[in-house]
């Protein structure tokens, strides 16, 4: 590498990264139980959310990571950001269309997948009729809603040598709870559960009063976890979540 003249080295700019409990993003929730509320993530939540997401689905440096849709979606957004912390190649399309991802997936070596099930299961249903190669795809992550047996198997067809996970989060919280199906291993199609909770995670089950209830007592989630918003920048006056003591202990 040629070496600058000391006069340029001089005049170079370090970046530096900011407090860590400044205001880093300003995000919307999905709006999918009440109306879209508007909330704040730190930088050190932001942080806190890579390291755990990067140990959890193992994120190696070779991986060359797909989100094949807008970066208007948190998804997509949080999988360029996740990248771009751990120093990985990553790929989007300015909108999802089946061909264009199977073209970027059997040209650009692609490894990892993240997406929503529906996703998933439009490329490997096609996939497999076009007969577009997956087998390099070693890691497919989905979010956004529950993944099913169905779309499961068709994915385990296509992806024969993918580690495909799920998991349970919100766009306050950041990730809660996942688990990760290894190669040819399949799912309880009647099952509902999620996993174990994400590293740094504490999951409770409170009532209305903030106190704890014995297991199998219906309740409020409670979240423990570095990685959940500042709070609501924005909010109906009625809202379902609400802080119990700590600033980093989440109800909804």
């Amino acid at each position: 590498m040629r070496k600058l003249p000391a006069s340029k080295r001089a005049n170079e700019t370090t970046l530096e990264d900011g407090d860590p409990e400044s205001t880093f993003l300003v995000g919307f929730t999905a709006g999918t139980t009440a109306i879209p509320k508007a909330f704040t993530r730190s930088r050190s939540s932001w942080q806190a959310s890579f390291e755990a997401s990067i140990e959890f689905f193992d994120l190696r440096p070779e991986d060359k990571t797909l989100a094949p849709g807008p970066l208007s979606a948190s998804l997509n957004l949080y999988a360029l950001s996740e990248c771009l912390y751990a120093g990985t190649e990553f790929h989007t399309l300015g909108k999802f269309d089946v061909g264009e991802a199977h073209e970027v997936i059997a040209h650009h070596g692609i490894t990892r997948l993240v997406l929503a099930p529906t996703t998933l299961r439009l490329l490997s249903v096609r996939g497999l009729m076009a007969s577009v190669d997956g087998s390099a795809i070693n890691t497919v992550i989905c979010a956004g809603s529950k993944l099913d047996a169905r779309t499961l198997e068709a994915a385990r067809r296509w992806t024969p040598n993918a580690t495909i996970f799920e998991y349970y989060g919100a766009a306050e919280l950041s990730f809660v709870s996942g688990r990760g199906f290894p190669a040819g291993r399949g799912i309880d199609p009647a099952g509902t559960a999620i996993g174990l909770t994400f590293p740094g995670v504490q999951v409770w089950i409170l009532d209305d009063e903030g106190q704890h209830l014995p297991d199998g007592t219906p309740g409020n989630i409670s979240i423990l976890s570095p990685s959940v918003c500042q709070g609501y920048l924005w909010a109906p006056i009625e809202t379902p979540s609400a802080r119990w003591g700590s600033t980093t202990s989440w109800e909804t």
